[in-house]
């Protein structure tokens, strides 16, 4: 037998006996009571009579209670305020509670965020819709965006075609069109991920994580005019802001670093050569090498004090097991390890000493690395003068002229060493077991390995010399 009454809320109790649902939902208690406040209790709770006479468990609804019972600690519901629900015998509380929670079916996500679309478009705005629904601002902002993306992409994703990362992809950028055409050229490909659609609506611009972006700062990019969007689905700030205008972002580049460049002149070089990233064809360039003058007593007690500090460190971190879940010390030991050489590198470069012999043939290379940090190459040898500067260097006995190729620019990595370890191990761990329930791929694979290792010694080792 089934009756509805009003009862108050201090009469409710969250039933131990008849409650189904057992692992807590995933909307937060307070954004409940905040959406309940702002509409009232839409969905009747589901009771039961309890043993103290006068009183009743809920056995669907629980969550609705507890958000309720928030509202009247608060004070923003008085403790007799009365809602609406549903009578259950003791016999169906049970059944009830599982009917509830099992063929309760939520609104899709694209239905969801059209709505508020709509409620934007009659005049509600998006802390209002946020207060109405028990949600933060940012997530309607992020339904709002969602419904920017072409009708007939949201319908493709409506039937199941695309998935919602998919989706949030296209958000990029509000030009349907290109969002279209991206969706078109992917009609081939096996699987159209997320990364790959938003590669390919930003290809013309830059995030806010490049080292051009890092070097200028967001703050000079724009009050130069320079125009970006966001992405409000990415989980990395630096990466979710994109620089539309890149020719402007080079130029105030370029012209930050030409003030750089005045002040290196300054030194004597023969030629200053400015490059916003590190490019390939400095690989090309020979060096000539500085002497290293006298450490001062200090400066060599804090390289001996850095190099043990290094050694302890090394020590520590070989210490961490790769499948120890300590990251957050190994993390710290490492950002140490890093700030520790680059105080030691700055001590010796500021005791080279560089020859004049030198400073008339060589110059200096200046770029930014990919954390956006000024980089300098001194003593770099062109293609040109690379015999030249072997022949002036030698007779005048200064220096060292290294004929070679520039060294690999300094960079951080994106990952730590033990990430990269622990993430190779898995791969081949998978592929290990993959190819173990593949054997005819297995067999592909050992005999395409054969030739290298049988019939191609030694060729990696030739070297191409002047």
């Amino acid at each position: 037998m089934t009756t509805h009454l009003e009862i108050s809320i201090d009469k409710l109790t969250l039933s131990t006996r008849f409650q189904a649902r057992k692992t807590p939902g995933k909307m937060p208690l307070t954004e409940l009571a905040d959406s309940i406040d702002a509409q009232g209790l839409l969905q009747n709770l589901v009771v039961t009579k309890a043993k103290k006479r006068g009183t009743y468990e809920v056995t669907a609804g629980g969550r609705r209670l507890q958000a309720m019972q928030i509202l009247v600690k608060e004070g923003r519901w008085k403790p007799d305020a009365k809602v609406w629900v549903k009578l259950v015998d003791n016999e169906q509380a049970h059944e009830a509670s599982i009917t509830e929670n099992v063929h309760r079916e939520a609104m899709h996500p694209a239905d969801e965020f059209e709505a508020f679309a709509q409620l934007i478009e009659e005049g509600n705005t998006a802390e209002t819709i946020a207060a109405r629904f028990g949600v933060t601002p940012a997530a309607v902002r992020r339904r709002l965006r969602l419904a920017s993306v072409a009708p007939d992409l949201i319908d493709t994703y409506r039937k199941g075609d695309m998935t919602l990362d998919a989706l949030m992809a296209f958000t990029v950028t509000e030009d349907q069109d290109a969002q279209r055409a991206v969706w078109a050229s992917l009609e081939h490909y096996y699987t159209k991920e997320a990364g790959e659609i938003r590669r390919r609506l930003t290809q013309d611009a830059v995030t806010a994580g490049s080292a051009m972006a890092r070097y200028v700062g967001l703050e000079a990019y724009h009050e130069a005019g320079g125009r970006s969007f966001n992405d409000l689905f990415a989980t990395d700030d630096e990466r979710g802001i994109y620089l539309q205008d890149v020719t402007l972002l080079e130029q105030l580049t370029n012209n930050k670093l030409a003030l750089v460049a005045t002040e290196i002149e300054k030194e004597g070089w023969a030629w200053v050569q400015v490059q916003p990233t590190f490019d390939s064809a400095w690989y090309s360039f020979g060096r000539v090498r500085p002497e290293m003058g006298t450490l001062s007593n200090e400066q060599q007690t804090q390289i001996e004090e850095i190099d043990s500090r290094l050694q302890a460190i090394e020590e520590e971190m070989d210490a961490i097991d790769d499948e120890d879940e300590d990251h957050e010390k190994w993390t710290r030991l490492e950002q140490e390890q890093i700030e520790l050489q680059d105080r030691r590198e700055a001590i010796e470069i500021e005791n080279e000493v560089w020859s004049a012999s030198a400073k008339a043939i060589a110059g200096v290379g200046i770029f930014l690395d990919s954390e956006g940090q000024v980089q300098y190459r001194r003593g770099l040898i062109r293609p040109e003068d690379r015999r030249r500067a072997a022949q002036e260097v030698g007779q005048n006995g200064e220096g060292e002229a290294h004929i070679g190729s520039l060294p690999v620019a300094k960079t951080r990595p994106a990952h730590s060493e033990r990430l990269v370890r622990q993430l190779t191990a898995h791969k081949v761990g998978i592929i290990a077991a993959d190819l173990a329930s593949k054997p005819d791929i297995a067999l592909a694979v050992l005999v395409r390995s054969l030739p290298d290792r049988c019939l191609a010694t030694g060729i990696s080792h030739w070297v191409v010399t002047d």
